[in-house]
């Protein structure tokens, strides 16, 4: 609409990574800003044709790298785990089955700071858990020892900006399944636990509602999960520093 009206248009695209299928209309606008992330300089000279002439390939848009002040928490965080295709029940239970498994496995004197959606917190009905807003999640952060989050991209930009040692947990859609993939490949990732290890593999590549239904499908039938997060904890040993950073 903003080009049929003479309107120069610029497109800020976190995600040129990701997509399936690129929108024709996306190689008529008169600039394209690609954010930087595995794979992105090599599909825009691959796929060249999609894209317009000028292009900027820029740095994630985050806030200055800020240090920890102190190692006081264990942070779960469960935050970005709704999506259309899923009930509150359906998270509800995502959320239940690793808070669950991940408690059996963490000392006794950490002090656990649980975050989730509003709405879960409230299913769940747990003193421990509750929705942060962003400013008081910064808070949380900077005094993070190390944390257990699903591998969402602002997750992983946050772990980056204060270099918090994290395992990452199941995916909860393609796009986390697939950031999963690369930091593994790339030798970012402090430890993970993928639906695989539960038994439960994934083709995260497939479409969407598919790769949905079945991370749904593994969440109500998925056991043993604190198997493999406490021999991931045992692994890491609680480091210091991220691999991401």
């Amino acid at each position: 609409m903003a080009k049929s009206i003479g309107l120069k248009v610029i497109i800020y695209d976190p995600l040129t990574w990701y997509w399936k299928l690129v929108p024709e209309i996306v190689s008529q606008c008169d600039l394209y800003l690609a954010q930087d992330f595995f794979g992105v300089k090599e599909r825009l000279q691959k796929e060249q044709n999609l894209f317009p002439k000028n292009i900027q390939i820029v740095p994630p848009i985050v806030s200055q790298k800020r240090p920890r002040t102190s190692k006081r928490y264990t942070l779960i965080n469960l935050g970005g785990l709704q999506n259309p295709l899923w009930s509150v029940d359906d998270v509800f239970r995502y959320a239940k089955t690793f808070i669950e498994a991940i408690r059996q496995c963490v000392s006794q004197d950490e002090e656990l700071i649980i975050a989730t959606s509003n709405a879960i917190a409230v299913k769940l009905n747990d003193s421990k858990v509750r929705s942060y807003n962003r400013a008081e999640m910064y808070d949380v952060l900077e005094n993070t020892k190390y944390a257990f989050m699903t591998s969402g991209l602002g997750n992983i930009y946050d772990v980056a900006k204060f270099d918090i040692p994290t395992i990452w947990l199941p995916p909860a859609n393609d796009s986390q399944g697939q950031q999963l993939d690369l930091l593994k490949k790339y030798g970012m990732s402090d430890g993970q636990i993928d639906w695989a290890d539960l038994g439960k593999p994934i083709d995260y590549f497939a479409e969407q509602a598919v790769v949905l239904k079945n991370i749904k499908d593994a969440i109500y039938s998925v056991s043993g999960p604190s198997v493999h997060i406490r021999e991931l904890c045992q692994k890491q040993g609680h480091s210091d520093h991220c691999r991401l950073c």
